[in-house]
């Protein structure tokens, strides 16, 4: 039986997508918004759109993912960009995002070398088991699991190892956020 591969988003296309909404589309809103008849109707709409493209852009640079199944060695989740799929063969970096009740509920994010997904935890047995193998192997081949996912999968800690993980994301966002604010801020102190 011939399956079709697993559709995989790079970061790249997410970061490039996040980056066109917020310097193209988003901070025009702000120089066709405040101006003429009716400006602070206008203005409330470039606000209220800037608002709701701030969260697709956290979603699309966040790639938060949901109902996760498995494809064979794949995790496969939906995304804002549909259906896609994460490696666990091919693991290279994993980090927890703590819930705010703590425990074992927060947001785990996965990275193979093409693409990254969060999934809410906690999962189905068979997808904790398999998220379990692939983070298992990539500790065998050398990756450093931080201490907090490897005590929720019952993995050997490794000394020294962070307690969550890093993250770039805060500073991919606020970089786009910054952009887009820019840019309602000179629609509305630009002369017309």
């Amino acid at each position: 039986m011939n399956q079709t591969p697993p559709r995989r988003i790079s970061r790249t296309i997410r970061y490039g997508v996040s980056a066109v909404l917020t310097v193209v589309i988003l901070p025009f809103l702000g120089f066709f918004g405040p101006r003429g008849e009716g400006g602070e109707t206008g203005a409330m709409v470039a606000i209220g759109a800037s608002a709701v493209g701030i969260v697709v852009i956290a979603m699309l640079v966040g790639n938060v993912g949901f109902g996760p199944r498995l494809r064979g060695q794949y995790l496969e989740v939906t995304t804002m960009l549909g259906r896609q799929s994460l490696d666990l063969a091919a693991l290279t970096e994993a980090r927890w995002e703590p819930g705010r009740s703590g425990g074992s509920s927060g947001m785990l994010r996965l990275r193979d070398p093409i693409t990254d997904v969060a999934i809410t935890l906690p999962v189905a047995a068979p997808v904790r088991e398999a998220i379990r193998d692939g983070l298992h192997a990539a500790g065998q081949r050398g990756v450093v699991l931080p201490r907090r996912v490897s005590l929720m999968f019952g993995l050997p800690q490794v000394p020294g190892a962070p307690r969550n993980g890093t993250s770039r994301l805060p500073l991919i966002l606020a970089f786009l956020a910054g952009a887009m604010l820019l840019g309602l801020i000179a629609g509305w102190v630009l002369p017309a």
